[in-house]
């Protein structure tokens, strides 16, 4: 989600740089129905908190189900169980503010980006809301198409239509029409 927004942004700094961009669970704001309630509220708190040095360093911790739908993925991929191997075990306050930072400025930027984008969207995404994606799409300055899957959460690259993801990914990329 994050390198997402950060290849879209790309795509408006660089124009010329990508041809196309493909974003799966777009994140401009943590909203879905497993992150607690006050989230939704981290930007406007989190750049007040940040400026102080020990809650910088501070972090959020998921929880089950990972953003992960499939039991059978999610036990594969839960390493010692107590998180996803090969990712942080918590996300730093500092990077959530930067995160922010980012989804502020692309949100700005949306409207002058016409750069080819798709995005892939879980209808049950734990972590973002599908209005998310609709918010990307509507803002969109060009041609933005939204797929949204029907079984699978935020880890949709990795989740129960891991295949449909891909193979949308790779049709999106082999088009001929921009």
């Amino acid at each position: 989600c994050v390198g997402g927004g950060l290849a879209l942004y790309l795509a408006h700094s660089e124009p010329t740089l990508l041809k196309k961009v493909v974003i799966y669970s777009a994140t401009l704001n943590y909203d879905g129905w497993n992150v607690p309630f006050y989230y939704p509220w981290a930007p406007y708190g989190v750049p007040l908190l940040v400026k102080l040095p020990f809650v910088k360093r501070l972090g959020f911790s998921e929880t089950a189900p990972y953003g992960i739908k499939s039991e059978r993925v999610r036990a594969a991929v839960m390493g010692n169980g107590l998180a996803i191997e090969g990712a942080l075990p918590s996300f730093p306050m500092g990077a959530l503010y930067e995160n922010y930072r980012l989804n502020k400025a692309l949100e700005k930027a949306l409207p002058l980006i016409r750069t080819p984008t798709l995005l892939i969207h879980a209808k049950e995404d734990d972590v973002s809301h599908p209005r998310n994606a609709d918010r990307i799409q509507r803002r969109h300055g060009g041609r933005c198409e939204l797929v949204l899957l029907d079984d699978s959460y935020h880890m949709l690259h990795i989740d129960q239509e891991r295949h449909k993801v891909a193979d949308l990914t790779a049709d999106f990329f082999e088009s001929n029409h921009a």
